[in-house]
């Protein structure tokens, strides 16, 4: 029968056929081929995703480390503010403390921790670290085996402060601590994970009485945020796990806490620490993609159901396939046509394709391999439309890059809106779909108003770009700061097509900038107060130059006095021998005895006007060392204000640094300047501290002065006491010559009495000589360290200047 049919029929059969079969082979490959691509591509995408957030957690890590190391530092300025660490071992308390791990307690007796006289007990350190920064913190007291929470602001699970609660020696951390080390890293505090900082707190001889602690948890909201809000194109899900397979984040809430295996993964996933694998999920087979985060000891599993990968394309694929085979078969029919009317049916089949792509379908095609004119002119067709598909294409692929990562308004030549997407809407508060505002007016979609706008538009159209920034009052009641960038939009031939604008939100920088500049004018008044006891320093240590210089004079004026005494001193003692010799004679020769003796009595009438000189010069020098010891207390005095005002100006640098560290990067210049002024403030005091022992020394120089002075005196009256007694016995020698010889030895007795104390006084002022050379070095000594002070202050005032500027 098929030997009968008209040779039409049996070439459209064959060719239907052929097409059929080969429509049938190219469907399979094509279904089988796409549902790979689709794996590898959907694959990719999950390890894109989760190597996202391996490299959130890595960023999140390190931000966290390097704020736990600036807030250590902080709080170890705040334990040093308070003073010297100690333990008293004789104030201790019976205290319950409780094991972190294994909840297990005991009693022990714990003595007082306290930083200078601030007992440790008290949270008022770490809550003021805390109030600054942010985090956690904590204060330990060291015990063996022990490291005992006495100070936190970190919270049991009913909301209580975990106090007395301990680290045991097998931590990490203890030991770290037990080493001398700073341990910095992930540690377990009381019933959470946390990245962490500890630092040994030592006494001044270097025992180690406990720890400092600051830390922040490792599952905080932008943690969460970044795990659950992941997906792509929003299919599949991110979760995270610990080692033991505990689900630790979760897009389902209720399976947080729960093991991996209870959804279906086999716990050979925590073996690897990155790869693929595949598990059934509620009945619904699944591709996962698995990656190991070793600085928190988790594992981020990002999934996709096998269906979500493919996105329905292949019951797509097998649709498009359908259309394809009766197109083909179309086609097929026609080239039966073409096999019946030769010359017709090309131009038919031309025409037809020509009115497809003109509709838009740029997937229609004309098979023609004749080398004729029709042949020739369905080429120039082909390529022609080839063409316009790459223009229209890299358009629309522009226009979608755009919409897609930017708010965008696309209006018509009319000005109104022909375009626009949801992130625009988002960012103006409008609610609605874009598709609902397509029509609308751009004066009635910015602004409510119809009528509005008409000349920003025409001033676009006269300079063809234009670039606006506005405030914009939101449906929600919000006022937003944001940039329009405006372009317009032409033909080839220049015909105008409508406009594009770009938005960009300005709102959060433009904050940003008024809180920076509040910042900088708190650091202005900073300065200024810093500035303000410069000046105070510059004009005490001016003062006490002042002081010291008159201290100086007066110690010279009392080296002067004592020489002038020891000269007094070596004429009484020639008196005194000449007395001595005078008696001798007089014992030879009775004779003379007379003459002798009215000599004599001149001599002791000039040894007693001697000795009253001595007296007298001995009262002033003595006088003169009270007013010197007195001037050396003022020193004293104003040493004292000078270290007050150098521990106000460490103070002060130390607030500005908490508030430079507060600034972030724009306070550094600034702290860097405060760390100057600290460091100034330092050498202030030391300087001041040497003025005081060098003043100290001046005191005791001057009391040893002043005692031997007081010796000198009482040395002289003893001395004028005796000169008289020598003058009665002398004149009792006139009138009784025969007792000449008894008298002569009474005046050889105490002349010898008048020359020991004449070399006893002779000591005395030498000790004055030596202790006044001694005082006036000291002053000396004072004046150099005083202008070393007077010079800091003048380097002081400089750095102020210049932090002002």
């Amino acid at each position: 029968m098929a030997r009968k049919l008209p040779l039409n029929i049996k070439l459209s059969v064959a060719t239907l056929g052929l097409v059929a079969v080969t429509v049938l082979v190219l469907s399979v490959v094509n279904l089988l081929q796409t549902q790979k691509t689709l794996r590898e591509v959907a694959q990719t995408s999950l390890k894109a995703m989760g190597d996202s957030i391996y490299r959130d957690f890595e960023i999140q890590n390190a931000s966290t480390m390097e704020k736990v190391s600036s807030d250590l530092v902080l709080m170890d300025q705040e334990i040093n503010r308070m003073g010297l660490l100690n333990v008293d071992p004789d104030q201790k308390t019976p205290t319950t403390i409780t094991n972190q791990i294994t909840g297990a307690k005991e009693t022990m007796d714990l003595p007082l921790f306290q930083a200078g006289r601030q007992s440790m007990r008290d949270p008022l350190i770490v809550d003021s670290v805390v109030k600054l920064v942010g985090g956690s913190a904590t204060i330990f007291q060291y015990m063996p085996g022990k490291l005992i929470r006495v100070s936190t602001t970190v919270k049991r699970a009913d909301g209580t402060r975990a106090t007395l609660t301990y680290i045991p020696e097998d931590s990490p951390v203890y030991k770290s601590i037990m080493e001398d080390k700073v341990y910095q890293g992930r540690a377990y505090v009381v019933n959470a994970w946390y990245l962490t900082a500890y630092k040994p707190l030592k006494s001044i001889m270097g025992d180690l009485l406990g720890a400092a602690y600051v830390g922040r948890p490792i599952l905080n909201d932008a943690v969460s945020r970044a795990l659950t809000g992941a997906n792509i194109d929003g299919k599949g899900f991110a979760f995270a796990c610990d080692a033991k397979g505990s689900i630790l984040v979760h897009p389902d809430k209720a399976l947080d806490g729960k093991n991996i295996t209870e959804i279906g993964l086999s716990p050979d996933i925590l073996k690897m620490k990155e790869g693929f694998v595949r598990f059934t999920e509620n009945g619904v087979p699944t591709t996962a993609y698995v990656r190991y985060y070793a600085p928190w000891d988790w594992f981020v599993v990002v999934g996709m159901s096998n269906s979500d990968m493919l996105r329905g394309a292949d019951m797509q694929a097998m649709k498009t396939s359908a259309i394809a085979a009766v197109v083909m078969l179309a086609l097929a029919g026609l080239l039966a046509l073409i096999i019946i009317r030769v010359v017709s049916a090309p131009l038919v089949s031309l025409e037809a394709y020509t009115k497809d792509v003109a509709g838009g379908n740029f997937k229609a095609r004309l098979d023609y391999e004749a080398n004729d004119a029709v042949g020739h002119t369905i080429a120039a067709v082909h390529a022609m439309v080839g063409e316009i598909k790459n223009k229209l294409g890299f358009s629309q692929g522009v226009l979608d890059g755009v919409s897609f990562s930017s708010p965008c308004l696309i209006t018509d030549p009319e000005d109104k809106v022909s375009f626009t997407n949801k992130r625009l809407l988002d960012l103006l508060g409008k609610p609605g779909t874009p598709e609902s505002y397509v029509g609308q007016p751009i004066g009635q979609f910015l602004l409510g108003d119809p009528s509005r706008g008409r000349k920003t538009m025409a001033k676009v159209r006269a300079e063809r770009h234009l670039v606006s920034e506005m405030e914009y009052d939101c449906h929600d009641g919000t006022c937003k700061t944001m940039t329009a960038n405006t372009s317009m939009i032409y033909d080839l031939d220049g015909r105008e097509l409508g406009a594009i604008t770009l938005y960009f939100d300005l709102t959060h920088i433009r904050a940003q900038e008024v809180q920076l500049k509040a910042k900088n004018e708190q650091i202005a008044r900073v300065a200024e107060q810093a500035g303000q006891i410069a000046d105070q320093v510059s004009s005490a240590a001016q003062q006490l130059s002042a002081q010291v210089e008159q201290a100086t004079r007066g110690a010279e004026q009392q080296s002067g006095r004592a020489a002038e005494t020891a000269t007094a001193m070596e004429q009484m003692n020639a008196t005194v021998l000449e007395v001595a010799k005078n008696a001798t004679e007089a014992a030879n020769n009775a004779e003379k005895a007379r003459e002798k003796a009215r000599g004599g009595a001149d001599s002791v009438r000039e040894v007693i006007s001697a000795i009253s000189q001595v007296e007298h010069q001995t009262s002033a020098l003595q006088a003169d060392m009270g007013s010197l010891g007195q001037q050396a207390e003022g020193i004293g005095n104003i040493i004292g204000v000078i270290n007050d005002i150098a521990d106000q100006t460490n103070l002060l640098a130390l607030n500005a640094a908490i508030e430079a560290a507060r600034a972030g990067d724009a306070g550094r210049g600034f702290a860097v300047v405060a760390d100057e002024v600290r460091k100034l403030a330092e050498k202030t005091m030391t300087a001041t501290k040497e003025v005081g022992q060098a003043v100290a020394a001046i005191q005791q120089g001057t009391q040893k002065s002043i005692a031997a002075t007081q010796s000198a005196a009482e040395s002289v009256t003893r001395s004028t006491s005796l000169a008289e007694g020598s003058g009665r016995v002398l004149g009792e020698i006139v009138g009784y010559v025969e007792n000449t010889a008894g008298q002569v030895s009474s005046i050889a007795t105490a002349a010898e009495e008048q020359s020991a104390t004449s070399e006893e006084i002779n000591r005395a002022i030498d000790d004055i000589n030596r202790i006044s050379g001694e005082t006036a070095q000291g002053m000396s000594q004072s004046a150099q360290a005083v202008a070393d002070l007077a010079r800091q202050a003048h380097d002081l005032q400089v750095l102020i200047e210049e932090m002002k500027a």
